[in-house]
């Protein structure tokens, strides 16, 4: 019985991330330890210790810490895009081709995040098209989404990409359908329309042209018999 449990405490283990607060508190250990201090025999306990709370209801927290922490996350990346962060910052000035292949690399990841924020923000405000963006955000926004090769070769670009719109209405004018029976609103109520009665009065007149000449022909045998 021992050894199923201890199978499904490692599994378990294995699909649970690691706590940011336990990651915090191994690396302020790591960086307290001294060459006088019994480096191994401290590090040894300390880690048990650390690993012993997380069965403790306390370990709750820290799932709830993790998801604090997503949300300042999230507020920082908002309040810098209000603030117009990207541009007074990170991309100020002009931008060019050699000043993205130049910078895309030393970017942290903080600033990917902000320009990807700041697109998307950009992109869910359907009252604005991709055509009335600031010209520096477009060609952040072009950098980012097609070809991976240069300095874009660590980006994913696993994303969905989608079409700018270029048009003022997302959705095209419903016209009014037309009875082709009917035709033209100014013959609506007539039998014929202008182009019909012509070619009716065009072959009545051949009609009548072909059988006068036939009369002819009748009438002209008749005399020569």
């Amino acid at each position: 019985m021992v050894r199923p449990a201890l199978i499904r405490l490692n599994a378990t283990l294995a699909r649970r991330p690691v706590p940011r607060s336990l990651l915090q508190k191994q690396a302020k250990r790591l960086n307290n330890i001294t060459d006088d201090d019994p480096t191994t025999k401290n590090l040894i306990i300390t880690s048990l210790r650390d690993v012993w709370s997380l069965f403790q209801p306390n370990s709750i927290n820290q799932e709830e810490d993790d998801k604090q922490y997503q949300l300042n996350y999230k507020a920082q990346l908002t309040s810098m895009v209000q603030s117009n962060e990207l541009f007074k910052s990170v991309f100020p000035g002009k931008i060019t081709y050699m000043t993205l292949q130049r910078k895309f690399p030393l970017l942290k990841q903080l600033e990917l995040d902000l320009i990807e924020e700041t697109i998307r923000q950009r992109t869910d405000n359907k009252r604005m098209p991709w055509v009335e963006w600031p010209l520096p955000l477009q060609q952040l926004d072009y950098y980012l989404n097609f070809g991976n090769f240069g300095p874009r070769e660590f980006i994913r670009n696993d994303k969905r990409l989608y079409y700018p719109i270029t048009g003022l209405h997302p959705h095209a004018k419903k016209c009014k359908l037309v009875d082709v029976y009917e035709g033209t609103p100014d013959n609506k109520g007539k039998l014929f329309d202008s182009f019909t009665i012509a070619i009716l009065a065009s072959a009545l007149m051949v009609s009548v042209i072909a059988i006068s000449k036939d009369n002819d022909e009748n009438d002209d045998d008749s005399r020569t018999h």
